[in-house]
Protein backbone atom coordinates (compact mmCIF):
# COMPACT_ATOMS: atom_id res chain seq x y z
CA UNK A 1 0.00 0.00 0.00
CA UNK A 2 2.59 2.67 0.82
CA UNK A 3 4.60 1.72 -2.35
CA UNK A 4 1.82 2.15 -4.58
CA UNK A 5 1.16 5.87 -2.39
CA UNK A 6 4.96 6.82 -3.56
CA UNK A 7 4.42 6.07 -6.90
CA UNK A 8 1.10 7.77 -7.21
CA UNK A 9 2.19 11.08 -5.69
CA UNK A 10 5.88 11.00 -6.00
CA UNK A 11 6.12 13.19 -9.11
CA UNK A 12 3.04 15.34 -8.08
CA UNK A 13 5.00 15.93 -5.31
CA UNK A 14 8.28 16.79 -7.16
CA UNK A 15 5.72 19.04 -9.84
CA UNK A 16 4.83 20.94 -6.68
CA UNK A 17 8.74 21.24 -5.70
CA UNK A 18 10.23 23.03 -9.00
CA UNK A 19 6.78 25.36 -9.32
CA UNK A 20 7.47 26.54 -5.47
CA UNK A 21 11.35 26.96 -6.40
CA UNK A 22 10.58 28.58 -9.83
CA UNK A 23 7.90 30.81 -8.07
CA UNK A 24 10.58 32.45 -5.49
CA UNK A 25 13.74 32.26 -7.32
CA UNK A 26 13.30 34.26 -10.66
CA UNK A 27 14.42 37.93 -10.20
CA UNK A 28 12.55 40.81 -10.69
CA UNK A 29 13.30 43.07 -14.02
CA UNK A 30 16.16 46.06 -13.29
CA UNK A 31 16.03 49.06 -13.88
CA UNK A 32 16.64 51.04 -16.83
CA UNK A 33 17.43 54.51 -17.71
CA UNK A 34 13.91 56.79 -16.86
CA UNK A 35 12.32 53.96 -15.77
CA UNK A 36 9.27 54.80 -13.66
CA UNK A 37 9.45 58.60 -14.94
CA UNK A 38 5.92 59.91 -15.93
CA UNK A 39 4.40 59.63 -19.05
CA UNK A 40 6.81 60.52 -22.00
CA UNK A 41 9.19 61.72 -19.07
CA UNK A 42 12.03 59.08 -19.68
CA UNK A 43 13.39 60.74 -22.89
CA UNK A 44 14.48 63.39 -20.59
CA UNK A 45 16.59 61.29 -18.86
CA UNK A 46 17.69 59.33 -21.30
CA UNK A 47 19.54 62.75 -23.05
CA UNK A 48 21.15 63.73 -19.55
CA UNK A 49 22.42 59.93 -19.22
CA UNK A 50 23.72 60.48 -23.15
CA UNK A 51 25.12 64.07 -22.41
CA UNK A 52 26.64 63.08 -19.86
CA UNK A 53 28.55 60.15 -21.57
CA UNK A 54 26.75 57.13 -20.52
CA UNK A 55 27.86 54.04 -18.92
CA UNK A 56 31.09 54.99 -19.31
CA UNK A 57 31.08 57.60 -16.96
CA UNK A 58 27.93 57.35 -14.54
CA UNK A 59 27.30 53.17 -15.16
CA UNK A 60 23.53 51.83 -15.03
CA UNK A 61 20.70 52.76 -12.82
CA UNK A 62 20.26 51.59 -9.48
CA UNK A 63 16.50 52.32 -9.06
CA UNK A 64 13.80 53.73 -10.72
CA UNK A 65 13.16 57.26 -10.88
CA UNK A 66 11.13 58.19 -7.70
CA UNK A 67 10.18 61.92 -6.29
CA UNK A 68 12.49 63.11 -3.54
CA UNK A 69 11.51 66.30 -2.15
CA UNK A 70 10.37 68.70 -5.31
CA UNK A 71 11.98 66.94 -8.09
CA UNK A 72 12.07 63.31 -9.41
CA UNK A 73 15.47 61.60 -9.16
CA UNK A 74 16.97 58.28 -10.32
CA UNK A 75 20.84 56.85 -9.07
CA UNK A 76 23.36 55.33 -10.67
CA UNK A 77 26.42 53.54 -9.82
CA UNK A 78 29.96 52.54 -12.05
CA UNK A 79 31.58 54.31 -14.43
CA UNK A 80 34.36 56.18 -14.62
CA UNK A 81 32.21 58.74 -11.66
CA UNK A 82 31.22 56.07 -9.67
CA UNK A 83 28.24 57.37 -7.73
CA UNK A 84 25.93 59.88 -9.55
CA UNK A 85 21.96 60.92 -10.42
CA UNK A 86 20.13 62.37 -12.61
CA UNK A 87 17.84 64.89 -11.06
CA UNK A 88 15.10 66.41 -12.52
CA UNK A 89 13.61 69.43 -11.29
CA UNK A 90 9.27 69.62 -11.09
CA UNK A 91 9.85 65.95 -12.19
CA UNK A 92 8.87 67.29 -15.91
CA UNK A 93 11.38 68.87 -18.34
CA UNK A 94 14.79 68.38 -18.51
CA UNK A 95 16.72 66.72 -16.14
CA UNK A 96 20.55 67.13 -15.34
CA UNK A 97 23.23 64.67 -14.24
CA UNK A 98 25.18 65.52 -10.89
CA UNK A 99 28.19 62.96 -10.66
CA UNK A 100 31.65 62.64 -9.03
CA UNK A 101 32.53 64.75 -6.45
CA UNK A 102 30.11 67.16 -6.78
CA UNK A 103 27.18 64.08 -6.30
CA UNK A 104 28.82 63.18 -3.33
CA UNK A 105 29.03 66.76 -1.60
CA UNK A 106 25.42 66.97 -2.45
CA UNK A 107 24.67 64.24 -0.37
CA UNK A 108 27.30 63.89 2.48
CA UNK A 109 26.17 66.85 4.38
CA UNK A 110 22.73 66.35 4.59
CA UNK A 111 21.81 62.51 3.08
CA UNK A 112 18.40 62.54 2.20
CA UNK A 113 17.31 65.97 3.27
CA UNK A 114 20.22 67.39 0.49
CA UNK A 115 17.23 68.60 -1.87
CA UNK A 116 15.43 70.57 0.96
CA UNK A 117 19.04 72.64 1.77
CA UNK A 118 20.31 72.88 -1.95
CA UNK A 119 17.45 72.47 -4.05
CA UNK A 120 17.62 70.65 -7.79
CA UNK A 121 20.40 71.52 -10.35
CA UNK A 122 19.18 73.77 -12.90
CA UNK A 123 22.01 73.38 -15.85
CA UNK A 124 24.47 70.61 -16.34
CA UNK A 125 28.41 70.76 -15.04
CA UNK A 126 30.19 73.35 -17.07
CA UNK A 127 33.58 74.88 -17.27
CA UNK A 128 34.21 78.38 -15.58
CA UNK A 129 37.80 79.49 -15.67
CA UNK A 130 39.63 76.73 -13.59
CA UNK A 131 36.75 74.82 -12.36
CA UNK A 132 33.90 72.62 -13.06
CA UNK A 133 30.61 74.33 -11.72
CA UNK A 134 27.08 73.65 -11.75
CA UNK A 135 24.17 75.65 -10.60
CA UNK A 136 21.25 75.08 -7.74
CA UNK A 137 17.65 76.40 -7.10
CA UNK A 138 14.27 75.42 -5.16
CA UNK A 139 16.16 74.86 -1.32
CA UNK A 140 16.45 76.85 1.45
CA UNK A 141 19.72 78.24 0.17
CA UNK A 142 18.11 79.97 -2.57
CA UNK A 143 19.95 79.82 -5.61
CA UNK A 144 23.49 78.40 -4.93
CA UNK A 145 26.15 77.00 -6.71
CA UNK A 146 28.71 73.65 -6.39
CA UNK A 147 32.47 74.54 -7.55
CA UNK A 148 34.93 71.87 -7.88
CA UNK A 149 38.32 73.61 -8.12
CA UNK A 150 41.25 72.06 -10.34
CA UNK A 151 43.94 73.20 -8.22
CA UNK A 152 41.51 72.20 -4.73
CA UNK A 153 40.31 68.67 -5.61
CA UNK A 154 37.30 68.77 -3.83
CA UNK A 155 33.77 70.26 -4.47
CA UNK A 156 32.54 73.41 -2.29
CA UNK A 157 29.28 74.86 -2.04
CA UNK A 158 29.05 79.13 -2.26
CA UNK A 159 25.83 80.26 -1.31
CA UNK A 160 23.40 83.61 0.06
CA UNK A 161 25.46 86.77 0.20
CA UNK A 162 28.71 85.44 0.19
CA UNK A 163 27.52 83.68 -3.09
CA UNK A 164 26.53 87.33 -4.62
CA UNK A 165 29.33 88.99 -3.80
CA UNK A 166 31.92 86.52 -4.94
CA UNK A 167 29.67 86.64 -8.29
CA UNK A 168 29.58 90.61 -8.63
CA UNK A 169 33.71 90.78 -8.07
CA UNK A 170 34.14 87.74 -10.70
CA UNK A 171 33.69 84.54 -9.31
CA UNK A 172 36.67 82.17 -10.29
CA UNK A 173 38.04 84.82 -12.71
CA UNK A 174 38.54 86.88 -9.62
CA UNK A 175 41.47 86.68 -7.56
CA UNK A 176 39.70 84.42 -4.92
CA UNK A 177 39.44 81.96 -7.23
CA UNK A 178 38.24 78.48 -6.33
CA UNK A 179 36.57 78.05 -3.23
CA UNK A 180 38.75 75.70 -0.18
CA UNK A 181 35.98 75.77 1.98
CA UNK A 182 32.19 75.47 2.80
CA UNK A 183 30.69 78.55 4.50
CA UNK A 184 31.27 78.15 8.28
CA UNK A 185 31.06 80.05 11.89
CA UNK A 186 33.77 81.78 12.73
CA UNK A 187 34.25 84.22 15.56
CA UNK A 188 30.61 85.05 15.36
CA UNK A 189 30.43 85.78 11.90
CA UNK A 190 30.06 83.31 8.35
CA UNK A 191 33.58 82.73 6.54
CA UNK A 192 34.55 80.82 3.75
CA UNK A 193 37.79 80.71 2.28
CA UNK A 194 39.43 80.40 -0.85
CA UNK A 195 42.53 79.93 -3.04
CA UNK A 196 43.36 83.65 -2.86
CA UNK A 197 41.85 84.71 0.36
CA UNK A 198 38.50 84.52 2.84
CA UNK A 199 35.34 86.39 2.63
CA UNK A 200 33.11 86.98 5.74
CA UNK A 201 29.43 87.62 6.21
CA UNK A 202 28.13 89.28 9.46
CA UNK A 203 24.50 88.71 8.43
CA UNK A 204 24.58 92.79 6.91
CA UNK A 205 26.76 93.02 4.06
CA UNK A 206 29.85 90.04 2.80
CA UNK A 207 33.64 91.41 2.68
CA UNK A 208 36.72 90.46 2.45
CA UNK A 209 38.98 89.36 5.49
CA UNK A 210 42.10 90.91 5.44
CA UNK A 211 44.55 89.91 7.98
CA UNK A 212 44.73 87.03 10.62
CA UNK A 213 43.51 87.74 14.13
CA UNK A 214 45.25 88.26 17.13
CA UNK A 215 44.21 85.05 18.87
CA UNK A 216 46.23 83.22 15.71
CA UNK A 217 48.92 85.57 15.49
CA UNK A 218 49.74 84.86 19.42
CA UNK A 219 49.30 81.02 18.91
CA UNK A 220 52.02 81.41 16.01
CA UNK A 221 54.10 83.97 18.08
CA UNK A 222 54.29 81.57 21.01
CA UNK A 223 54.95 78.16 18.71
CA UNK A 224 58.03 80.06 17.21
CA UNK A 225 59.08 80.86 21.33
CA UNK A 226 59.20 77.38 22.03
CA UNK A 227 61.06 76.30 18.94
CA UNK A 228 63.09 78.90 20.19
CA UNK A 229 63.67 78.10 24.11
CA UNK A 230 67.02 76.75 25.77
CA UNK A 231 65.17 73.44 25.53
CA UNK A 232 62.55 73.18 22.83
CA UNK A 233 62.93 69.11 23.20
CA UNK A 234 60.51 69.85 26.54
CA UNK A 235 57.29 70.85 27.19
CA UNK A 236 56.71 72.54 31.05
CA UNK A 237 53.14 72.26 29.85
CA UNK A 238 52.97 68.21 30.70
CA UNK A 239 56.92 68.02 31.98
CA UNK A 240 57.93 65.64 29.45
CA UNK A 241 59.29 65.72 26.22
CA UNK A 242 57.71 67.36 23.06
CA UNK A 243 57.92 64.42 20.95
CA UNK A 244 54.32 62.40 20.43
CA UNK A 245 52.48 65.40 21.92
CA UNK A 246 51.32 67.26 18.40
CA UNK A 247 47.97 67.64 19.46
CA UNK A 248 48.87 68.77 22.62
CA UNK A 249 51.17 70.95 21.49
CA UNK A 250 48.92 72.85 19.28
CA UNK A 251 46.23 73.33 22.18
CA UNK A 252 48.43 74.38 24.23
CA UNK A 253 49.79 77.20 21.41
CA UNK A 254 45.73 78.12 22.13
CA UNK A 255 45.34 78.36 25.77
CA UNK A 256 43.81 75.09 25.85
CA UNK A 257 44.20 71.22 26.36
CA UNK A 258 42.50 67.62 26.74
CA UNK A 259 40.41 68.73 23.57
CA UNK A 260 41.09 66.01 21.08
CA UNK A 261 42.69 62.34 22.23
CA UNK A 262 44.30 62.61 18.73
CA UNK A 263 45.19 64.96 15.82
CA UNK A 264 43.47 62.47 13.13
CA UNK A 265 40.32 62.74 15.30
CA UNK A 266 40.79 66.68 15.26
CA UNK A 267 41.00 66.29 11.89
CA UNK A 268 37.80 64.04 11.20
CA UNK A 269 36.01 66.50 13.66
CA UNK A 270 37.08 69.97 11.65
CA UNK A 271 36.44 67.89 8.63
CA UNK A 272 33.38 66.91 9.61
CA UNK A 273 32.39 70.13 10.23
CA UNK A 274 33.39 70.96 6.75
CA UNK A 275 36.06 73.60 7.88
CA UNK A 276 39.19 71.43 6.12
CA UNK A 277 40.89 73.76 3.45
CA UNK A 278 43.24 71.42 0.62
CA UNK A 279 45.20 74.55 -0.81
CA UNK A 280 48.54 74.23 0.73
CA UNK A 281 48.80 78.02 1.80
CA UNK A 282 47.58 78.05 5.35
CA UNK A 283 47.43 82.03 7.39
CA UNK A 284 49.55 82.40 10.16
CA UNK A 285 47.81 80.37 13.52
CA UNK A 286 45.58 77.89 11.28
CA UNK A 287 46.29 73.80 12.28
CA UNK A 288 48.24 72.39 9.46
CA UNK A 289 46.84 68.67 9.23
CA UNK A 290 49.03 65.23 8.13
CA UNK A 291 48.36 61.47 8.03
CA UNK A 292 50.66 59.29 9.20
CA UNK A 293 52.23 59.17 12.80
CA UNK A 294 51.18 55.86 13.36
CA UNK A 295 47.72 56.38 13.36
CA UNK A 296 47.38 59.56 15.29
CA UNK A 297 47.88 61.72 12.59
CA UNK A 298 50.33 64.78 12.92
CA UNK A 299 49.58 68.93 12.99
CA UNK A 300 51.07 71.62 13.38
CA UNK A 301 51.04 75.71 13.81
CA UNK A 302 51.27 77.75 10.21
CA UNK A 303 53.40 80.68 10.80
CA UNK A 304 51.96 81.44 6.87
CA UNK A 305 54.35 82.16 4.55
CA UNK A 306 54.16 78.37 3.63
CA UNK A 307 55.82 77.14 7.08
CA UNK A 308 55.05 75.20 10.13
CA UNK A 309 55.69 74.71 13.58
CA UNK A 310 55.40 71.09 15.30
CA UNK A 311 56.84 68.22 16.94
CA UNK A 312 58.56 65.93 15.99
CA UNK A 313 59.42 61.93 16.61
CA UNK A 314 57.09 59.52 19.19
CA UNK A 315 56.28 59.09 22.34
CA UNK A 316 59.56 58.01 24.21
CA UNK A 317 61.48 59.90 22.04
CA UNK A 318 63.30 63.46 22.79
CA UNK A 319 63.16 65.47 19.87
CA UNK A 320 62.69 69.25 19.21
CA UNK A 321 59.93 71.21 18.13
CA UNK A 322 61.22 72.54 14.60
CA UNK A 323 59.87 74.26 11.71
CA UNK A 324 58.72 73.15 8.13
CA UNK A 325 57.49 73.23 5.05
CA UNK A 326 53.62 72.41 4.62
CA UNK A 327 54.34 69.58 2.03
CA UNK A 328 57.74 69.12 3.54
CA UNK A 329 56.66 65.37 5.04
CA UNK A 330 55.19 63.72 2.18
CA UNK A 331 57.43 61.05 2.65
CA UNK A 332 56.05 60.25 6.02
CA UNK A 333 52.96 62.27 6.69
CA UNK A 334 51.13 62.96 3.64
CA UNK A 335 49.20 66.37 3.80
CA UNK A 336 45.86 66.91 4.53
CA UNK A 337 44.43 70.20 4.75
CA UNK A 338 44.42 73.41 7.29
CA UNK A 339 41.55 74.41 9.35
CA UNK A 340 41.21 77.49 11.68
CA UNK A 341 40.94 76.30 15.45
CA UNK A 342 37.98 75.80 17.38
CA UNK A 343 36.17 78.83 18.31
CA UNK A 344 36.06 78.02 21.89
CA UNK A 345 39.06 77.52 21.77
CA UNK A 346 40.34 80.46 24.41
CA UNK A 347 43.82 81.84 22.43
CA UNK A 348 46.86 83.17 25.04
Amino acid sequence: MSTRKRVAFGPLFVLMVTFIVVTFTTPASAASVGSGATVGGSIYFTDAYNRIGGSTFIGGAINDVHPWGAGCNQDFSGGRYGGSAIMQPGCRGIAHPVVGKTWQHFIERFGGGAVSWYGYPQNDSHRWGNAWVQDFNGGNYGWNIMIYGDAVGRTHNIRGDIWRYYRTVGGMSSSLGAPTSDEYNWNGVSRQDFIGGSLVWNGTTTQPLTSTTPRNQRAANWAVAEKNSPDPTWSDQSGSPWSGQCEFFVEVAFGTSGQFPSAIAHYWWQRNAGRIHTDTNPPVGALVFYDGGGGYGHVGVSLGSGQVVSTQGFLGQRLPVWQHGVTALQATNPYLGWAYAPDNWPGR
